[in-house]
């Protein structure tokens, strides 16, 4: 039952982590200048890129700030590294905003 529950508290403290990195709009002028600067350094190779180096940093960070799956996956590994009070209180903070919507 013990692990039932903490699978559980782990499963809704990475979904609010992954929603802040996401999709919650405090995080969206870090995501807009994620996407400003990977556009940039895309769109002039020449110029911006220097070398692959400078690309995969932005690139991957565009896909962590883009896609849920993604972000996801990091967020579920980073969960387990937090202290136990602290996936308690993310895990009631996608509760608490989980069921506000259902209002």
């Amino acid at each position: 039952m013990k692990a039932a529950l903490d699978l559980a508290v782990d499963a809704l403290a990475a979904y609010r982590l992954t929603r802040l990195v996401t999709r919650d709009q405090i995080t969206q002028p870090w995501r807009d200048r994620i996407e400003a600067r990977s556009v940039e350094v895309i769109a002039s190779p020449t110029e911006a890129m220097g070398d692959l180096r400078d690309v995969w940093p932005w690139a991957f960070l565009r896909g962590l700030t883009d896609c849920m799956w993604c972000s996801g996956t990091w967020c579920a590994f980073g969960v387990r590294l937090l202290p136990r009070w602290m996936r308690r209180s993310l895990a009631v903070a996608a509760l608490v905003g989980l069921i506000s919507e259902r209002e």
